[in-house]
């Protein structure tokens, strides 16, 4: 009998090491997928920031362009009434002066 309680506790303990082992092998494991879950998520926020940033960037430069394109246009307006009005201002001098030249002959 003791030498079945002997071999038994034998068993129990290499059944404990062997437990143990494993034990201590899912422990590192655990350690290095949250190291590497850490890593990821440290990267991913980084990532988010960034294109949240250039996105952020793009739509000023959009918002711009448009403000600029727009005061352009007005310019542009601004000329061709500016420009259509000294023609209209010419034709009638012209026609003035023809005319007074008319009245003279």
């Amino acid at each position: 009998m003791n030498s079945q309680l002997s071999t038994l506790r034998e068993s129990v303990s290499s059944d404990k090491r062997a437990l143990q082992a494993e034990i201590d092998k899912l422990r590192s494991v655990i350690g290095t997928l949250e190291n590497e879950k850490s890593e990821v998520t440290s990267n991913y926020e980084k990532d988010r920031i960034l294109w949240e940033n250039k996105v952020n960037y793009l739509e000023q430069q959009k918002e711009q362009t448009r403000n600029e394109t727009a005061e352009k246009i007005r310019r542009m307006e601004n000329n061709i009434e500016t420009l259509q009005r000294s023609r209209v201002n010419d034709k009638t001098s012209s026609e003035s002066q023809h005319n007074e030249y008319v009245s003279k002959i």
